[in-house]
């Protein structure tokens, strides 16, 4: 009976992919990084509710708050100001090298995949720009990412220089248009003024 019963037909092991998966894909991803990237982005959402405020340039300057603000608005400050936003800076150009390398490692060309993504980040940009909120920030990391992107094989010195130069123009333009947002608001609050007076 040994003898007569069917032999088992074992299925033999698949061979290994030179091409990773999804799911390996998913676990190279860096930890530590997406937990700051959580962070950073949560430290600026309280920066963004100052710009919501209906009137006054109050991301510079407190003028009108009372005490009890005036010490909320130094506490930002001192605790986030500026800083999440260079962090969130930061890990984006991160992001943008290390998935150069990882395509770069694999022998692919990282130039579709990064153009693909700063594409659609400067539409999703544009869109939030002109239809929910004008001090959109996601035109600029997918126009500056081009730059991050070419730059990455450059020697350190060279970035340092551009980015630096970057930094002084787009800063010079920054604040330009800060204070012309600002006197623009100081003129209709004068004009709403004299309304109330010359109602009176």
């Amino acid at each position: 009976l040994h003898a007569c019963s069917p032999v088992r037909m074992t299925t033999p092991p698949p061979l290994p992919s030179s091409r990773p998966s999804r799911s390996s894909l998913d676990h190279n991803r860096i930890e530590a990084l997406d937990v700051i990237r959580g962070v950073a982005v949560c430290g600026l959402a309280p920066m963004n509710i100052i710009d919501f405020a209906p009137a006054g340039d109050w991301y510079f300057s407190p003028a009108g708050f009372s005490s009890t603000e005036r010490v909320l608005w130094i506490a930002l400050m001192v605790l986030a100001g500026g800083k999440f936003m260079a962090l969130f800076s930061m890990l984006f150009g991160a992001g943008l090298v290390l998935q150069s390398e990882r395509a770069e490692a694999a022998g692919r060309s990282p130039i579709p995949h990064v153009l693909s993504r700063l594409g659609w980040l400067l539409v999703f940009g544009l869109a939030h720009a002109y239809l929910i909120w004008h001090y959109d920030i996601l035109v600029a990391y997918a126009l500056t990412g081009l730059i991050v992107f070419w730059l990455r094989k450059m020697p350190p010195i060279l970035q340092l220089s551009v980015g630096s130069m970057l930094i002084g123009v787009i800063g010079f333009f920054f604040f330009r248009g800060r204070s012309d947002t600002r006197r623009g608001r100081l003129r209709e609050r004068d004009m709403v003024r004299v309304g109330h007076s010359d109602r009176r």
